[in-house]
């Protein structure tokens, strides 16, 4: 090639390499400016000669327009050109917005093994474990952060780990931490009045929301957990009122809606309430997924084959069970899959064509529906509630288990003595949260049953289960346990047929005695389930149940205390009249 073309050849290419870096300059302002389309056409025409800082602007650009993927993808070409720390944290902002928390903190991890170690790395770090749900983790970072660099945007997260951890005080003292250091500050107040309501101090719980919603009337979360304050405080007519002003401000804000129909049952609106109960299914429950057929929503099952099958606690089971039969009356044949413990139980119901501890598909089936959303299918009102018992036991077996407990346990005196079933606590369940927080607040230990002791006539018997069952060892009066060789429900049903009376805190046992027709006094937490309603000492669902109510969160003392006077009365009336408990 000649002098002068190769000249004019080298002066076209510098050229060209100009013009690319300008691209990637232009690529530099416009992205300041806002303008994402033009800056990432500019970078684009700068790839071929500026591979790895036109891959970092394209990052960039598609990360502000929330584009992960492609972000992800122009990051690890970046990462390809120069292996730089600072670029791997561009790439774990990609894959937290990706919501891949997991892979995030493996390059975040990478990462801080190249750099020092700032406060801001440190959020970082327990932002991507508390998405992980590793909340022990996220806390010990969160921690580290605050001691190189206070900062409340980082004590805000870890007063919301605590609370995951359900370490509801520590919680509370930093939310009040907070909310002194920043009374202005909204979000603060609405999260402090969240773990109050998880303490049970849902007065302080509404007073919070209230103070939110006079900053920011239309806030739905602050409407949301006004309502369920007011629920918990047993003025679910007054709830219902916040409830209905979110969903006018977001008519698909799930919690809202779902607490909504729960105060709607629980204020006895049973039509309106079933109605809207299906918004649990966008409020923490998952539905069904391995089922090949429609959901029933009402349709004419004339002919057809239904599967209706459990979705919540054993308890919820056992109370709605029942409606079996009211399917079966619209023609269909009814098929129920249930837990293994409840199956033998299940298989007497009537309604009941087959029952299922497992289920693989192999039976056809036209439609399936959970439960608890049966109610709304067939207009379930008081005036129309199957009565109990609707469970049963065969004489064999209650000879067998309920009259040997009867005769181990009685008296040989003079006077019968009453036999009184004894369950002081429920299922913690550790890997549902919000079941954990109930359970917390809903039972207590036996040695709360004492003053029930102190009635003379009486012999106790414990259908306690669980870790809570190791408390018998050192019960401070005679029990007897009753659950050895207990192998599901209808083992305890049938042990149940020996006794007069069950004396229980909220949980299944109460729905299984109460089904048989056993008397039944359930000891209420403060803020009460649904299904007790509201100021009441009876309830529909089970006619010889009575409702002990607490007044105050985590206060047994006065129920135990209105329990033991009941008793006495009624082992007076039993003694006299050689009858059971009316």
């Amino acid at each position: 090639m000649p002098h002068s073309q190769l000249e004019t050849s080298l002066e076209q290419t510098a050229c060209a390499a100009s013009g690319r870096r300008e691209e990637l300059e232009n690529a530099e302002l416009l992205f300041g400016s806002g303008l994402l389309d033009e800056a990432r056409n500019s970078a684009l025409a700068a790839m071929e000669e500026f591979p790895l800082p036109a891959s970092l602007m394209l990052g960039r650009i598609a990360l502000r327009s929330q584009n992960f993927v492609e972000a992800d993808y122009y990051f690890r070409r970046a990462l390809e050109c120069e292996n730089a720390a600072t670029t791997r944290l561009f790439l774990v902002a990609a894959l937290t917005g990706a919501r891949r928390p997991q892979e995030a903190l493996s390059e975040l991890c990478v990462a801080i093994r190249e750099l020092p170690e700032t406060a801001r790395m440190m959020f970082q770090v327990g932002g991507l474990y508390e998405a992980l749900e590793q909340f022990e983790d996220a806390e010990a970072f969160y921690e580290r952060s605050l001691k190189k660099q206070p900062a409340p945007r980082v004590q805000h997260r870890l007063g919301t780990v605590l609370l995951m951890q359900n370490r509801v005080a520590d919680s509370i003292a930093v939310f009040e931490s907070l909310c002194r250091a920043e009374p202005g500050n909204i979000d603060y107040r609405i999260d402090l009045g969240t773990a109050y309501a998880r303490s049970g101090n849902f007065e302080n719980a509404l007073s919070c929301a209230l103070e939110a919603i006079r900053a920011r009337p239309e806030d739905v979360m602050a409407l949301n957990n006004a309502g369920y304050a007011l629920q918990c405080l047993n003025r679910s007519q007054e709830a219902l009122q916040f409830y209905d002003r979110a969903v006018v401000v977001d008519p698909d804000y799930a919690p809202a809606r779902f607490g909504r129909a729960v105060a709607l049952l629980k204020n006895g609106a049973f039509a309106t309430g079933w109605a809207e109960y299906d918004w649990r299914w966008l409020h923490g429950q998952s539905m069904r997924t391995d089922l090949k057929v429609p959901f029933w929503h009402g349709e004419d099952l004339t002919g057809k084959t239904i599967l209706l099958h459990s979705e919540q606690g054993f308890g919820d089971t056992l109370q709605f069970i029942r409606l079996a039969q009211d399917v079966a009356r619209l023609g269909v044949r009814v098929l129920a899959h249930v837990p293994p413990a409840l199956v033998r139980l299940m298989e007497n119901v009537e309604g009941l064509a087959g029952v299922y501890a497992a289920w693989d598909g192999s039976v056809p089936i036209d439609y399936h529906c959970p439960l608890l959303s049966v109610p709304a299918r067939i207009g379930l009102i008081p005036a129309n509630f199957p009565a109990a018992p609707y469970l049963s036991v065969c004489p064999e077996m209650q000879k067998e288990s309920g009259e040997k407990l009867r005769h181990t346990v009685a008296g040989k005196g003079d006077k019968p003595d009453l036999i009184v079933g004894l369950v002081w606590a429920g299922d913690p369940r550790p890997h549902d949260k919000a079941a954990a927080h109930t359970d917390g607040r809903r039972s207590m230990t036996l040695a709360d049953f004492a003053p029930l002791a102190r009635v003379e006539g009486v012999r106790f018997v414990s259908f306690q289960f669980g870790v809570a069952r190791e408390q018998i060892s050192t019960a401070p009066f005679p029990i007897t346990d009753a659950m050895d060789g207990v192998t599901d429900f209808l083992d305890t049903a049938a042990l149940l047929s020996g006794i007069d009376l069950l004396i229980s805190v909220d949980t299944s046992i109460v729905h299984l005695a109460g089904g048989l027709g056993v008397p039944v006094w359930v000891l209420s937490r403060a803020d009460g389930c649904w299904r007790w309603g509201e100021n009441v000492s009876t309830t529909p669902w089970y006619p010889q149940t009575r409702i002990i109510r607490q007044e105050k969160a985590h206060d047994w003392a006065p129920v135990i205390a209105e329990a033991a006077g009941l008793l006495g009365q009624v082992v007076d009336i039993y003694r006299t009249t050689l009858a059971g408990v009316a």
